[in-house]
């Protein structure tokens, strides 16, 4: 009778040990899919933080590009043997003159579209700067020799100015 007892004992010891093991396990697994539960969680936080920052990138490229193509051109490249330079009312600010010429010049206006500064290159490599009074003749001169000597100058001349238009 001792046997079969202790058989039976041994053998409801050995089912409670395998159900406490089946329960350590399954409180073992509950816990890794909690953890792992939690990692998902931020992994698919993040992935929306990623695909809204995606978003936001791509549409600002797309805003970008759009803009680059409505943007008004602001100025234009030009090639010419004379350029004249206009402010917003239509006035002559700047000429630079090669025009049928040997000598290249660059005049300056004032807002009133009257001639105020000229310089000037010969054909002989001479510079010059001259500068023009308020009804346009010339007030004073000044030449520069490529070889380094000093400048000419010249003061109260008479008016030489050409007519730009």
């Amino acid at each position: 009778m001792w046997t079969s007892f202790a058989c039976f004992r041994n053998a409801e010891v050995g089912v409670r040990f395998k159900l406490l093991e089946t329960k350590s396990r399954e409180i073992a697994m509950q816990h890794q899919l909690s953890e792992v539960n939690v990692r998902l969680d931020r992994l698919e936080r993040e992935n929306r933080r990623l695909k809204r920052t995606g978003g936001f990138l791509a549409g600002g490229l797309v805003l970008a590009g759009l803009a680059a193509f409505a943007a008004p051109t602001v100025c234009d490249v030009v090639y010419a043997e004379r350029l004249v330079l206009r402010d917003t009312s239509g006035r002559q600010r700047l000429v630079m003159d090669a025009y049928k010429s040997e000598s290249p010049t660059i005049m300056w206006h004032d807002k009133d579209g009257k001639a105020v500064a000229k310089f000037g290159l010969s054909t002989e490599g001479i510079a010059s700067l001259e500068y023009f009074d308020k009804q346009g003749g010339a007030k004073s001169s000044y030449r520069f020799s490529p070889e380094g000597q000093q400048p000419q100058t010249k003061s109260d001349a008479a008016p030489t100015v050409a007519k730009t238009n």
